[in-house]
């Protein structure tokens, strides 16, 4: 491939259990333009594995070229199953101790670890409620072994990682890149596949992550399939494009060929599937609003005014307005082209909020203003 001037940014790939996620920008601040974007399907095993494998990557290579990508430098993120994060309270800076010698020693005795044997980083957190004799940080990191095997792969085709990121921090970036979090307190609900987590972003930090994987996708799915006895490309259809959109607006749908309306008139199977969704994701609220009440008063100066969402799941029609309902609060979606200008053929791909942390990795160290 064509290695990129400064103006494009290195290629953000979002590897998750069901597809790959690349995206590419151009300029900065409100000036971002997306200049390509893909979404290739995995091969789906039995057998889970933690990073893609050669031939995929080799199939991901192929489809960079042919789609308009420049470059072969990429931002990825550490796989969460390899990534330890934490708030650590340490001694405040003025004290001259050396805090970040002392995040790496505290990391690593509360996991066990060698502290040479960590790659990490920490970001000091907003002033709140804690003590302000203290230094409160957050400290990210993953073994050096998991970052050389994590590198050695994608080199191995051709490709040049040029930064490992928290996807959570990825994501924050993204939904906060207008810098909505400098004045008040900005949650953001990641649904995913097998995950789903809370972030919450103050005064442009990542200051909290709490996973919520009763939200997750995967569990939904199954549950349709077993109880409604149906085949993966009907639920495909029923989750992703009806979802929660209601009755009377669904007169002239079709799924696949078939009438979705019931000529009889029966709703009776689809909203108990309706139904199913409301209950999948109803169990997580209490969680989500468990987690904000913690935010606050953390940060009792600053105010929840909105909720985020990305995520694959975050698209399913009617969802937004369902939380909102439950929750009281405004919920939107945040796709990338709510970020970038967007070329007409990429419209469709990039309204899509499952393409949300591509853009987060593709924004990683470009300016904001």
């Amino acid at each position: 491939m064509k290695r990129f001037g400064n103006k494009n940014s290195p290629i953000g790939l979002d590897v998750g259990t069901r597809s790959i996620k690349a995206v590419q920008l151009s300029g900065t601040g409100n000036h971002l333009q997306i200049i390509a974007a893909t979404e290739l399907p995995r091969r789906q095993t039995e057998e889970e594995t933690i990073y893609p494998s050669i031939d995929e990557l080799a199939s991901l290579v192929s489809a960079l070229q042919r789609q308009g990508f420049t470059g072969n430098k990429v931002v990825l993120s550490v796989p969460e199953s390899r990534l330890i994060s934490t708030i650590l309270e340490l001694p405040p800076r003025e004290s001259d101790a050396p805090i970040d010698q002392l995040a790496r020693l505290e990391l690593a005795n509360m996991n066990q670890l060698e502290p040479e044997s960590l790659e990490i980083h920490t970001w000091d957190l907003p002033d709140g409620q804690r003590k302000r004799d203290q230094t409160v940080l957050m400290a990210a990191a993953c073994g050096h072994s998991d970052a050389d095997e994590l590198l050695d792969l994608y080199e191995a085709v051709g490709l040049v990682p040029v930064a490992l990121d928290m996807q959570s921090a990825a994501i924050g970036r993204a939904c906060d890149w207008r810098g909505t979090s400098e004045g008040q307190i900005l949650p953001i609900i990641d649904l995913g596949w097998k995950a789903a987590r809370l972030i919450v972003v103050y005064q442009g930090n990542l200051i909290y992550e709490r996973p919520i994987n009763e939200a997750a996708l995967e569990p939904l799915w199954h549950d349709i399939t077993n109880r409604a006895n149906m085949d993966d490309e009907v639920v495909e259809y029923l989750i992703s494009d009806i979802g929660l959109t209601p009755p009377s607006q669904l007169n002239n749908s079709t799924a696949h060929g078939e009438a979705v309306v019931p000529s009889n008139g029966d709703w009776h199977q689809l909203e108990e599937i309706q139904q199913s969704i409301q209950e999948h994701f109803h169990q997580a609220i209490s969680e989500i609003q468990i987690s904000l009440s913690y935010a606050s008063h953390q940060y009792s100066d600053a105010e929840v005014m909105g909720v985020k969402l990305v995520g694959g799941a975050a698209s399913i029609p009617g969802l937004s307005e369902f939380l909102n309902l439950m929750m009281g609060l405004d919920i939107q979606g945040v796709s990338p082209m709510d970020i970038a200008q967007c070329p007409d053929h990429l419209l469709q791909l990039c309204s899509g909020t499952q393409m949300t942390p591509a853009m987060g990795l593709a924004l990683h160290g470009r300016e904001q203003l």
